[in-house]
């Protein structure tokens, strides 16, 4: 039943996005195929002498790391150009699902091993998205930190050395757009930071609520756009701006639930729980939306499947 309800949900977005419905039936059948591969992969990792077809599933890491690349490969062909340099292109894929599934792929795969972070790393960099960037860089200190492979003190110079690289980063983006900007580069991190609180502020005072238009919506952000701007454009809006914005006070007992999410998660598969707290990270800019709750409901089959599994 819960795997059901997931393709459903994410055949929704994938068709909402695509208009495709073999699109819709293909993508949501790939996510759940490898999910459950993955999960015999860990229950297999215990034998010394498994089935020989599932001797396969020994490189289950490389095979999510290869769809990683192809799905970057396929989307760069599908635009003819590297996202990063054309900003009419970047914005074009921000839904798409191959970008989704690019980078779900990468930063899990990256995770394994440095050559597949730094790999991981540049092809999330070409794609032209902060979150991705940041969602790698963070879940794979996380990861090493856990294992004790990490000190804290590395951790907090490689984050110094991050908010560099996303400043260059959204320079670069801002100069593939047109516009002229006269503020310096860190400047830019922090007029960001003002600027998501500013959209915040509008939809506090904004007179109606849109009612689950916007967080369970795969375009919901572009509808924050044409609400409080009057142009149909992506904005992003802090954690709790969407939930606010659909179901005012209310929506923040989300909060509650998503504790819940995050205790289950935690007690799962810790890699998986490393990546969910990168991702959540990134979600007090961006916001919580419909690809973030397809994500951690994703994340809560997989661990469902695990403790079923070993049980």
């Amino acid at each position: 039943i819960y795997g059901l309800a997931l393709f459903l949900l994410i055949s929704y977005g994938v068709f909402t996005v695509t208009k495709s419905y073999i699109l819709s039936i293909l993508y949501p059948l790939l996510v759940l195929a490898v999910s459950n591969l993955f999960v015999l992969h860990r229950l297999l990792e215990d034998l010394k002498n498994p089935p020989p077809p599932l001797k396969i599933l020994r490189y289950m890491d490389d095979i999510i790391f290869i769809v990683g690349i192809l799905s970057f490969l396929a989307l760069t062909a599908k635009y003819g150009t590297i996202p990063i340099l054309d900003y009419k292109i970047r914005m074009a894929i921000s839904k798409d699902p191959l970008r989704l599934i690019s980078t779900g792929a990468l930063v899990y795969g990256g995770m394994c091993n440095i050559f597949y972070f730094l790999v991981a790393f540049i092809l999330l960099l070409l794609l032209g998205y902060k979150a991705g960037i940041l969602i790698l860089f963070i879940s794979f200190l996380l990861y090493r930190y856990y294992l004790g492979q990490i000190s804290l003190k590395a951790i907090i110079l490689s984050i110094l050395g991050l908010i560099i690289i996303l400043a260059v980063m959204t320079k670069v983006i801002l100069l593939s757009s047109g516009q002229r900007w006269s503020i310096g580069l860190l400047e830019i991190l922090s007029y960001r930071a003002y600027f998501d609180l500013m959209v915040l502020e509008k939809i506090v005072n904004y007179p109606t609520h849109t009612l689950g238009k916007v967080v369970l919506n795969p375009e919901g952000e572009r509808l924050i756009g044409e609400l409080l701007f009057g142009y149909s454009h992506n904005f992003t809006s802090t954690m709790f701006g969407p939930l606010y914005l659909d179901f005012g006070v209310y929506g923040l007992l989300f909060a509650t639930l998503l504790g819940l999410f995050t205790r289950s998660i935690y007690r799962g598969d810790k890699r998986i729980y490393c990546i969910y707290a990168a991702i959540l990270l990134s979600m007090c800019e961006i916001g919580i939306n419909y690809g973030f709750l397809i994500v951690t409901f994703l994340m809560l089959y997989v661990n469902s499947l695990l403790n079923l599994k070993e049980r």
